[in-house]
């Protein structure tokens, strides 16, 4: 896939997943929602292997483009949460009275990081140091720190609980693997791509 579809294709994934997940909370069935969380997700890792691993191989060296594309899918995979936890808690009978704010805050996590994408093309203002490195920094503490939130949440067993937020806890651990594996690619390649530097 061309690397300017990649992205698109992925805002079109996510939103297929929000409305597929709509309908399995809508039939409440939480097979349903979450093997629909589960496609979007590995899809997201896919495209940032796809957009990764050609770097790699192509000997590219253009680190903050690189960067501003693992940024762009990050972006897509917080935002789609945000419209998960719409549908599912607002346009369903579900409610859960933290949706919205956990939904807010998502979009703004988003916003950031697609703001940065922004701010960091050719002639930007993030665009020159100290910018790109401190982005590559962020990225490793933000994929720990999903990673770990992962494993926590996981040993916890808050995915079995039948209690109201049990449609956002599939949202919290599919969004937060493909966030940990997203930016450990992102890591890989900036770290090779500095290797070559």
């Amino acid at each position: 896939m061309p690397v300017h579809l990649a992205i698109p294709a992925l805002a079109v994934a996510a939103l297929c997943s929000a409305a597929m997940m709509w309908s399995g909370v809508n039939n409440g069935s939480f097979s349903e929602t979450a093997w629909s969380a589960a496609a979007f997700a590995i899809v997201a890792v896919l495209v940032g292997w796809h957009l990764n691993s050609r770097r790699w191989k192509d000997g590219d060296d253009d680190q903050l483009t690189a960067m501003r594309r693992n940024g762009q899918v990050t972006a897509l995979v917080y935002a789609w949460g945000a419209v998960a936890m719409v549908a599912m808690y607002k346009l369903t009978g579900l409610y859960w009275q933290h949706g919205l704010q956990y939904a807010a805050g998502m979009l703004l996590f988003a916003t950031i990081i697609f703001g940065w994408t922004r701010l960091s093309r050719p002639g930007g203002p993030m665009e020159a140091a100290p910018w790109p490195r401190r982005a590559a920094v962020l990225n490793v503490v933000h994929g720990s720190v999903a990673a770990i939130a992962v494993i926590i949440f996981l040993i916890s067993g808050k995915l079995w609980a039948s209690r109201p937020d049990w449609a956002a806890n599939i949202v919290f651990l599919a969004g937060g693997f493909s966030i940990s594996i997203l930016c450990a690619l992102a890591a890989i390649t900036h770290s090779r791509l500095s290797a070559r530097a």
